[in-house]
């Protein structure tokens, strides 16, 4: 497995997978084993690719697994980060320092967590563009 920038590896799979000039890459952020890319929904499919050969080039010449997220919404976006876990809420928290967010999820819930709360606020953060914590409850 490579490493390489992600525009690097986006330009380098257009040869083989031409319709991902087409794709808009709105933000991304890495983890050590992941990196998540947040596109419009409808370019999902396109990123993925058939059987997710797509996806997989990608991933091989990233090094990283990759997390294709394409919510609507604020909510929509947090569930598809911390897939499989089940949110139980999105509170908005206004303070001298700017709006913020907490995700709440339930301690059993927190179990499932694919991330570690560290890097899954910090995912969540870049790809809200607000400051974001994970609040077990």
């Amino acid at each position: 497995m490579g490493r390489i920038p992600l525009g690097k590896a986006l330009e380098e799979l257009k040869h083989e997978f031409p319709y991902l000039s087409k794709v808009e890459v709105q933000a991304y952020t890495t983890t050590k084993e992941y990196i998540f890319l947040l596109v419009p929904r409808r370019q999902r499919p396109m990123l993925v690719g058939e059987g997710g050969t797509t996806a997989d080039s990608l991933a091989s010449k990233l090094g990283k697994r990759v997390r294709i997220i394409a919510g609507r919404d604020e909510k929509e976006i947090a569930e598809e980060i911390l897939y499989p876990v089940k949110i139980e809420g999105i509170d908005k928290i206004f303070s001298p320092e700017g709006e913020s967010l907490k995700v709440r999820i339930s301690k059993e819930e927190s179990k499932r967590l694919v991330l570690t709360q560290e890097d899954a606020e910090k995912v969540l953060t870049k790809l809200l563009t607000r400051k974001t914590v994970v609040e077990l409850e």
